[in-house]
């Protein structure tokens, strides 16, 4: 069932599509692509690439804009700097003009949609012409191929994940990343696990009480998500748009505090600019004594106890995201 969060998000989210340039609608016709996302896969150069790519906002060209993201596979395994972003247009023909960020005046891209299979162009860059040939097909899946366990001495569980991810571990934090060109163009975040301990926390009136990563508690049991400052007063005082309630639910052998981000969750194209407004961004805390294992992604859903019966149609970095936590065990 829809929260109530997701369902505000939306609804503002549609607020905002309907203040941004139709995405489709004024676009030439094109007998092989309506607009909606696009999915290319081929070279560019010597690297193996995913392309995406969409018409309408954010492009700023106007009724026949399209705009996208390249993602650079070798890259991407290597922990570097993998994806640019294009924008252009769509011209009669099936025929794209896009230009690459920060390219020299002139280069680009002049790119035709030959079949819902195919397609095929040219580059320009530096001077020098380079051929594109890209087959068109489904988003990356982030479930496919073999799947990994993370172990780690210092961490009291351990849980699975797909080996076609980029794991990054930093400190007490790890953050988890599938290469589905198409969700970050989209500007949605990492899922991250972070290993958190019991601290102390202050509220009004000398009131003591607990914190545990995003998650604090001053009395009988009642749990906030949000910062110090905005969470300190009494719980049935909470007014503040940077703090919200939260719940507790017994799930798998676990206590799990679960709760969304408060706040804005803005979504950013990788040097692309402002995308849209996200559905939002949950929190769960797997409490163990005074330890904990707090989960965040924008793919979870609003109670924990929704990952034993997933929806169907999920894309699948959600699937991914739901099996990753159900795969969460103790030491």
């Amino acid at each position: 069932m829809m929260g109530r969060r997701h369902l505000r998000w939306l609804l503002l989210g549609a607020l905002l599509i309907s203040l941004c340039p139709s995405a489709a609608a004024a676009l030439p016709p094109c007998a092989y692509w309506d607009g909606d996302d696009l999915h290319l896969r081929g070279r560019v150069g010597t690297a193996a690439v995913s392309v995406y790519l969409d018409a309408g906002w954010p492009s700023q060209q106007g009724a026949d804009g399209v705009s996208g993201l390249v993602l650079d596979h070798r890259k991407w395994e290597r922990r570097q700097e993998a994806t640019w972003p294009l924008d252009g247009r769509l011209l009669t023909d099936c025929r794209l003009q896009l230009t690459e960020s920060g390219s020299a005046e002139g280069d680009g891209w002049t790119l035709r949609i030959l079949s819902p299979t195919r397609a095929q162009g040219t580059r320009l860059i530096g001077g020098r012409s380079e051929a594109l040939s890209f087959t068109i097909g489904r988003p990356f899946d982030c479930t496919a191929g073999r799947w990994r366990n993370f172990v780690h001495r210092n961490w009291p569980v351990t849980f699975d994940y797909p080996a076609s991810s980029r794991v990054t571990a930093a400190g007490s934090e790890v953050t988890i990343e599938c290469p589905d060109v198409s969700r970050l163009a989209s500007g949605s975040g990492a899922m991250t696990l972070e290993h958190v301990w019991r601290v102390d926390a202050e509220g009004v009136g000398g009131r003591t009480g607990t914190r545990l990563g995003p998650f604090v508690s001053f009395a009988n049991d009642t749990w906030l998500v949000g910062d110090d400052e905005d969470c300190r007063q009494r719980p049935e005082d909470i007014r503040s748009f940077r703090c919200e309630r939260a719940a507790a639910r017994d799930w798998r052998g676990f206590t799990v505090l679960q709760g969304p981000a408060p706040g804005e969750d803005r979504r950013y194209r990788p040097g692309g600019g402002y995308v849209g407004q996200g559905g939002g961004i949950t929190y769960y805390a797997f409490l163990l004594g005074d330890e904990a294992i707090v989960v965040a992604s924008d793919e979870l859903p609003d109670d924990v106890s929704a990952l034993d019966s997933p929806a169907r149609g999920e894309r699948s970095w959600a699937v991914a995201v739901a099996r990753i936590v159900s795969s969460l065990m103790r030491r």
